[in-house]
C-alpha cells in the first residue's frame, strides 16, 4: 500500500484512503526503489497495484 497527500490544506476534510496510489508511483516521484531486495517478477506485480480497500 502507498498513499501520496499534498502537504498543504487541500486535504482536510478528506480520509487519507482517497490518497492510495502505486508503490511504483510513489517511486517515480521520490526517485527512491523500495522494495529493491524483492525478486523483479514479485516487485513488478507488488508496485504496479493500487489497495483499494
Amino acid at each position: 500500500m502507498a498513499v501520496s497527500m499534498p502537504n498543504d490544506a487541500s486535504v482536510k476534510g478528506r480520509g487519507w484512503k482517497s490518497f492510495r496510489v502505486s508503490v511504483r508511483q510513489v517511486e517515480r516521484e521520490t526517485g527512491l526503489n523500495f522494495l529493491s531486495n524483492v525478486q523483479p517478477q514479485v516487485q513488478q506485480i507488488i508496485e504496479s497495484k493500487v489497495d483499494s480497500q
